[in-house]
Formats: C-alpha cells, sequence, structure tokens
C-alpha cells in the first residue's frame, strides 16, 4: 500500500510539473540555421574547404594558381549539393518533430524518417567526396599545414 501511494504521489507532481510547464519549453527546439545536415559530426572528419578558405592567401600553405582554381571548383561543388540537400532536411525535420509533437505513431512518421536518413547520407557522401577530392589537390606538406593550424 505504502509503495502504491509513493507511486500515486509521484505521478501526481509529475502531472503537476508538466501542467506548469509553458508548451515552448515542451516543443521540440527549432532547426538552427548553422546546423550540420551530415551522419557524422565527427572531427575527424574535417570541412577543408572551410580550412582553405581561412588559410587561402597564407604563404605558409602556398596554393598555386592552378590548386587555387581546383579548390573553388571542389568548393562550389560541395556547397551546392550540401545547401540543397540542407533545404530538403530542415523541413523535413521540422515537420516530424511536429506531428510527433501531435501523437502521431512513430511507424507512420518512417519513412519521413528514412527520406530525413537518405538526405544525410547523401551529405555525408557529398564531405567524404570534398575531402577526398581536396587532399588529391594538395600537397603532402600542404596538407599538413592545413590540419594543424
Amino acid at each position: 500500500m505504502l509503495k502504491k501511494s509513493k507511486y500515486l504521489l509521484s505521478a501526481a507532481l509529475l502531472g503537476l510539473l508538466v501542467s506548469f510547464t509553458p508548451a515552448s519549453q515542451l516543443e521540440a527546439a527549432p532547426m538552427k540555421k548553422g546546423s550540420k545536415p551530415f551522419l557524422i559530426q565527427n572531427p575527424n572528419l574535417p570541412h577543408l574547404t572551410m580550412l582553405v578558405k581561412k588559410m587561402w592567401d597564407s604563404k605558409e600553405l602556398a596554393l598555386t594558381p592552378k590548386q587555387k582554381k581546383e579548390l573553388l571548383q571542389v568548393r562550389k561543388q560541395t556547397l551546392s549539393s550540401v545547401m540543397g540537400l540542407k533545404k530538403k532536411i530542415m523541413p523535413l525535420e521540422q515537420k516530424i518533430a511536429k506531428l510527433s509533437q501531435q501523437g502521431v505513431a512513430p511507424q507512420e512518421l518512417k519513412s519521413l524518417v528514412d527520406k530525413v536518413a537518405s538526405y544525410k547520407a547523401q551529405a555525408t557522401m557529398t564531405h567524404l567526396q570534398c575531402i577526398y577530392d581536396t587532399k588529391k589537390i594538395l600537397s603532402k606538406e600542404q596538407l599538413r599545414t592545413l590540419l594543424h593550424k
């Protein structure tokens, strides 16, 4: 009987807490504009185009005009692909969060989640291709300089 009373008291207190919590705190946080659309959020997968951009005119990195041209092409392809995918991902994630808050069963959201996962996988593959292409353009010494700054 005592265990049952403690359980009921705990449930009642939890109900009170939830009822006094502003609805805005119970809702999913909106997608941040700077959020990354990749499956792998890992410092071991650096954003080389951003690092190159920061050191573009560095004498230490010493990019040749040919390298700059090739790196610009890689950056343009990468950003175009990733930004296009991000524009697809963000509204889907918001839709999933909204439907979940409305009580839609997880199984009914599966196709939307699968679509988000597919887009994030594509973005990750684009990121991996960018790393690969950038490494092919830079010398080993330039790559060391870039990654150790």
